[in-house]
């Protein structure tokens, strides 16, 4: 799998075939539970997909032990967010805006980065 090997990976499917799970499995499999730093950053254009996306990586991380993700989305408290961060997550799901504040406060060194639904976000945001 590109993911597992770090490499750059476009993909593109019909909804309903699998891609949130399986780019949620090249992440957790390559994650080192021992480094409590944000290690992945998803970024997701809406609240609903950030949720749903953390959903799905929450229910596959529940077999690796030490992994910790949070999802950073507006309408939830900032405060909150940073606190959990600063504890130590490797994998932070979440929308530009709050994923951007929390990031003036917590720098993040990134092995993976996932823009999903990317021509979603670059159009809104960039």
């Amino acid at each position: 799998m590109p993911v597992i090997q770090r490499r750059d990976v476009i993909g593109q499917a019909q909804s309903g075939t699998g891609k949130t799970a399986t780019f949620c499995i090249g992440i957790l499999q390559s994650i080192d539970a021992d480094i409590l730093g944000t290690q992945a950053l998803i970024l997701a254009p809406t609240r609903e997909l950030a949720k749903q996306i953390t959903e799905v990586a929450i229910a596959l991380g529940d077999y690796l032990e030490g992994v910790r993700i949070h999802m950073c989305v507006g309408g939830t408290s900032s405060r909150e967010d940073i606190r959990i961060l600063a504890e130590g997550v490797q994998v932070v799901v979440g929308t530009p805006g709050r994923v951007f504040h929390v990031c003036t406060v917590n720098f993040f060194f990134l092995l993976f980065f996932f823009l999903f639904s990317s021509s979603s976000i670059v159009l809104h945001f960039f």
